[in-house]
């Protein structure tokens, strides 16, 4: 084969010679200016950029923030060649991952729309509590601000909660009883957004586990002992800078195992895992 190669060549004239190789060269440049051509487009002219976030699950008030934390995270990730916003170069999963923990969403799902949509899909999570102190009944948002008092119905749940009529659940505000320096007013600030937050977290974790309490109350915001109302009255003691999850299951193996001579008075305290002390 190699020979019969060589033999053609050899019989080829020098200006046949100069035109196949000029014809090979010209393909070449062809193809490398297609190429160029073609990552040009999809990196560089700005069709395939992301201009538009569809978002669904949150109210209209809210897509602002959103739309704020998708181009935020876009524009942080890693150095490249070309445009960041690039919807080629955007993942998904790690986008989801971020834009929940920047908007405090229960879940977010991220899908490509070609070529410059983002279509969002949001599990929102509660964004307030109510903190009830010298006879308010406060909502505070996840600044840690006051935005209001509790309105008429919001009211009535909390006062079922202190006549032990209902427990905790997930479709209502997490409620905390403490004792403020002062009385205050909307646009005040109590605490911060890292308790808010922490709070509203407790809160879904204690529900999810089908730990059925009334609502949780701390001498300060500040304490890390939370005392969690049970349905009869007594107090379960927990340690909220702990981890929660072997707090609570100390607690149900408790209940499990609890013989009817043993009555709870005032407390059962569940803050060392494994070991339960009751007064």
């Amino acid at each position: 084969m190699i020979q019969d190669i060589k033999k053609y060549a050899g019989s080829l004239r020098p200006q046949e010679r100069i035109q196949k190789k000029s014809f090979w060269i010209g393909g070449v440049i062809f193809i490398l200016a297609i190429s160029t051509s073609c990552l040009w487009f999809i990196f560089v002219s700005g069709f395939f950029r992301i201009t538009q976030i569809e978002v669904s699950g949150i109210s209209t008030e809210n897509r602002g923030e959103v739309e704020d934390a998708v181009f935020a995270t876009l524009d942080t990730s890693s150095w490249k060649p070309w445009d960041k916003r690039n919807i080629f170069y955007a993942h998904t999963d790690q986008l989801a991952d971020s834009i929940t923990e920047n908007i405090f969403a229960e879940k977010v799902s991220v899908v490509k729309v070609y070529p410059n949509i983002l279509r969002l899909v949001i599990v929102p999570r509660q964004r307030r509590v109510v903190i009830v102190s010298k006879g308010q009944q406060l909502l505070v948002d996840t600044r840690g601000i006051v935005s209001e008092e509790a309105d008429e119905r919001t009211g009535a749940y909390i006062a079922g909660l202190l006549t032990q009529k209902f427990f905790a659940d997930a479709a209502h505000v997490p409620v905390l009883i403490t004792e403020l320096p002062e009385s205050v007013a909307s646009g005040y600030q109590v605490t911060d957004t890292d308790h808010v937050k922490r709070w509203i977290l407790i809160y879904k974790t204690l529900v999810d586990s089908r730990m059925q309490f009334r609502y949780m109350a701390m001498d300060t915001l500040n304490s890390r002992l939370a005392r969690l109302k049970a349905l009869d009255g007594t107090d379960i003691l927990i340690d909220i800078e702990l981890p929660l999850e072997p707090q609570i299951d100390t607690y149900a193996k408790f209940f499990q195992n609890k013989t009817k001579d043993v009555f709870i008075k005032e407390y059962v305290d569940v803050r060392v895992p494994g070991k339960i002390f009751v007064k």
